[in-house]
């Protein structure tokens, strides 16, 4: 059964098998969902606001100093986690353990769970909130300051399409 992803591709394309057909006849060999092989397939939303940049991967972890023992690890009291950081192949992501029982990360982590949102920092959290909202996306967590971001306001919406998105706003230098 094809995926989501591959049934997308596919449509929009016309790849089967990583072979695309030219309008000339000849068909190139494709690698994969890239901007020069699909050109115009790729739909640009822009649900955050055009300040939005991706700022990391959050993943659910049972113990951070069992996977890294050197990393840093930061406990964020508010949000009920303990929290470290690393760069994989340039792209930084989040391990987020619980640190009390009925932490939600706790439930994702029984139930199998452990890509938990993907991180947009943004330069006005309360506007990216109303634009997201007229993208049929829905506010979980209110904005409120997190340790780990220096007390740096996030906020959590969620959608049927895209999943857990984390908004962190943008450092403020006075």
């Amino acid at each position: 059964m094809l995926n989501l992803m591959e049934r997308a591709f596919r449509f929009r394309c016309g790849c089967e098998r990583g072979i695309i057909q030219k309008d000339s006849g000849r068909t190139r060999s494709c690698a994969g969902w890239n901007r020069t092989c699909h050109e115009g397939y790729l739909l640009n939303l822009d649900c955050f606001g055009s300040s939005a940049r991706l700022h990391h991967i959050g993943v659910a972890v049972n113990s951070i100093q069992e996977i890294y023992p050197t990393c840093r690890v930061t406990h964020d009291a508010i949000q009920g986690v303990n929290v470290a950081f690393v760069s994989v192949n340039g792209c930084c992501w989040e391990l987020i353990e619980p640190a009390m029982e009925d932490s939600p990360v706790s439930l994702s982590l029984n139930k199998g769970v452990k890509l938990l949102h993907i991180c947009y920092e943004v330069n006005d959290i309360e506007a990216s909130l109303h634009r997201c909202r007229q993208h049929g996306f829905h506010i979980i967590r209110h904005p409120s300051p997190a340790t780990a971001f220096d007390m740096r306001r996030i906020a959590f919406v969620s959608s049927p399409t895209f999943g857990l998105v984390e908004l962190l706003e943008i450092a403020r230098y006075e």
